[in-house]
């Protein structure tokens, strides 16, 4: 292929706007703060509340860095709400 083929391909292709392209298939990662953020509560609800209620994490390195990947956190919300439809009402 030649070089200005290789140019209209990029140009093409729609850009992810992904943070890093190694992530694709687990989303962007957040850290605890965000987190907090997108669920609307502070980063220490996340770890004394939804951590032990299943919210996927990955502990990055000793020194207790969280990781969070949006789809993975994304996937958990969706799947309480769900759960939450079919209960008993309060």
């Amino acid at each position: 292929m030649s070089d200005s083929g290789r140019e209209a391909e990029k140009q093409t292709k729609p850009d992810s706007g992904e943070r890093n392209p190694r992530s694709v298939g687990l989303g962007a990662a957040l850290d605890i703060r965000e987190v907090a953020q997108l669920l609307g509560c502070s980063a220490w609800t996340v770890r004394q509340r939804h951590m032990p209620q299943g919210l996927p994490c990955l502990r990055a390195s000793t020194t207790g860095k969280l990781v969070f990947f949006d789809k993975q956190v994304f996937d958990w919300i969706l799947k309480r709400q769900q759960q939450k439809k079919g209960g008993t009402p309060r």
